[in-house]
């Protein structure tokens, strides 16, 4: 797996890592061909922040961690099941997801962590190839998520593959007049065809070659969606 990867991404991903999640799942792990690699390298490891978001990479596991905060009066401690031990401090009763970080007049300071992990291994692939770094990781029985990963001038930025509202409102109104689950007419879907298994999910699949996945990220389909500067 990789060295521990904290991430955390503020528009989707909760994204990826927190649900590797775009608008795009490919039908194999990606890129086809290359084979997977044992370890994360040493490029990538290490403690990567972005804001209040950590991502902690180590040789064989890539954690994300997602920090919020909010402001709840002290009448509700009862309520979320918060308790007063008998140094004066509020604890929350169960669970450790959740701490009280202060006391502000008659309000309370909240401190929340959600924390994803991938371990690499069989549904959990981290690939080298063309410049940067792809993780694949299996959504089901027939499908993957893929995310990119690249460190330009120290940074860390993550992409992974979502389309713009009027590329996918398009594909999507093709599909609907057709009454076919497949188009092939747009920007990314003249490239490999984009299909839908239900017109209830918000995601299409793909297959794609070496080759597509190459012109598929030359003309933009992989978005940024996090940005981390290395601090440890």
């Amino acid at each position: 797996m990789i060295s521990r990867i904290f991430i955390s991404f503020p528009v989707l991903l909760l994204l990826f890592f927190a649900s590797c999640d775009g608008d795009v799942r490919f039908t194999t792990d990606q890129p086809q061909g290359v084979s997977a690699l044992p370890e994360v390298p040493g490029v990538l490891r290490g403690v990567w922040a972005s804001g209040s978001d950590t991502l902690t990479i180590e040789p064989r596991r890539l954690s994300m961690s997602r920090s919020s905060r909010r402001t709840v009066p002290l009448a509700d401690t009862a309520r979320m099941g918060i308790k007063r031990i008998p140094n004066g401090k509020y604890v929350f009763r169960t669970g450790d997801f959740r701490t009280v970080e202060r006391i502000s007049g008659d309000s309370m300071i909240i401190l929340s962590r959600s924390v994803n992990s991938y371990q690499l291994g069989r549904d959990t692939l981290l690939k080298a190839w063309n410049s940067s770094w792809w993780l694949s990781v299996r959504a089901d029985s027939s499908t993957w998520k893929l995310m990119q990963i690249s460190v330009r001038k120290k940074q860390l930025i993550i992409a992974v593959p979502s389309l713009n509202r009027e590329e996918k409102r398009a594909i999507t109104q093709r599909m609907d007049k057709t009454g076919k689950n497949t188009d092939n007419a747009g920007t990314f879907s003249q490239v490999t065809p984009f299909s839908r298994r239900s017109p209830n999910d918000n995601y299409f699949v793909v297959a794609a070659s070496q080759a597509q996945l190459r012109q598929l990220q030359q003309k933009g389909l992989f978005r940024p969606v996090a940005t981390f500067v290395k601090v440890k």
